[in-house]
């Protein structure tokens, strides 16, 4: 869909697929290819996890409790 293209490189950091049939041949490539598959979760994985890490969300919790602790004393 238009909202996982936006959010990453295809054929990069992730895969998709348009027909069952497509899926298959995909699963297929990236099977015998594990140094591909390996490369784009490694990718995928360091383009999500610094925004969406448990280190990431609690510094804009802390940023948030501050600024509304701010506002509110």
């Amino acid at each position: 869909n238009p909202e996982v293209r936006a959010l990453f490189e295809v054929g990069q950091e992730i895969e998709v697929f348009s027909s069952p049939e497509d899926l298959h041949l995909k699963i297929q490539f990236y099977l015998s290819r594990p140094e591909l598959r390996l490369a784009m979760i490694e990718r995928a994985f360091s383009r999500v996890v610094p925004g969406y890490g448990h280190a990431s969300r609690a510094a804009k919790i802390h940023a948030v409790i501050k600024t509304a602790a701010w506002i509110g004393g």
